[in-house]
């Protein structure tokens, strides 16, 4: 297996390049980066709210039948509604050959609002953001339930996870998971600074896999500061997003 964007030999079953940390064209189920690919609803006795297994009749608990049980609502980690790239905004809509209907605009289209992930769905604190070559979170070791989590070291490139990067080439049909063949980049070159200092940025673009998901990959500079939250920031278009953390040594 060969990395679509600097032909380098990839090991089987890695995810991402070693030597540029493009992500690589793979089926991705469950979390990633704490985005969830989907949510799910889970059913709850009426009388009292224990869990109930699918196909069950009763209650394990207290006996209650399940025709009263009722859905837990669905708790996604994060909600953002994917605008169609085909959406431009315009204050006239034409009506057949001869009329236009003049419109006002229920919203403003940005072309650019560059938003971070972070862990805990909040848009601050630690962010989404992965060690490229390994997967593993660049947090304190040891800090995200069930995820391997460790500082990125200086030098190491980190993969950010975001929204709001505007155009890219070769975008996927909306409601489409991103090909990784060939990537899809952004119009325009955003900026990243990790404990205020700018980082090389090798990738910008869509992640491979998923939909409507933005994917940074940037080297940690070597005169960041070290520590377990040390500021990531981005920048595009002359938009500048929100704050998250990652942790650096």
């Amino acid at each position: 297996m060969t990395c679509p964007r600097c032909g380098a030999a990839v090991a089987e079953g890695k995810r991402f390049c070693k030597q540029c940390g493009t992500a690589l064209p793979a089926p991705t189920a469950g979390l990633e980066a704490g985005i969830p690919s989907k949510t799910s609803v889970v059913a709850r006795c009426s009388a009292c709210g224990a869990e109930i297994t699918p196909g069950k009749k009763f209650c394990g608990e207290c006996g209650t039948a399940v025709p009263g049980a009722q859905p837990e609502a669905a708790r996604p980690v994060a909600q953002q509604p994917l605008v169609p790239v085909e959406t431009r905004a315009s204050p006239s809509v034409p009506v057949g050959s001869r009329w236009t209907l003049r419109v006002r605009p229920l919203f403003k289209l940005n072309p650019y609002a560059p938003e971070l992930f972070s862990i805990g769905s909040t848009g601050s604190g630690q962010g989404a953001i992965s060690i490229a070559e390994t997967g593993e979170i660049a947090a304190p070791t040891g800090s995200i339930p069930g995820r391997p989590a460790r500082p990125a070291t200086r030098g190491e490139y980190i993969s950010i996870f975001c929204a709001g990067l505007g155009l890219v080439t070769s975008p996927p049909p909306s409601g489409s998971a991103t090909s990784g063949s060939p990537l899809s980049q952004t119009i325009s070159n955003p900026t990243v600074t990790i404990g205020g200092v700018r980082a090389t940025v090798s990738f910008s673009g869509l992640a491979p896999g998923f939909v409507g998901l933005y994917q940074i990959n940037a080297q940690v500079p070597h005169a960041a500061p070290e520590g377990g939250a040390v500021a990531v920031v981005l920048g595009i278009g002359g938009a500048t997003s929100n704050t998250v953390t990652t942790a650096v040594q």
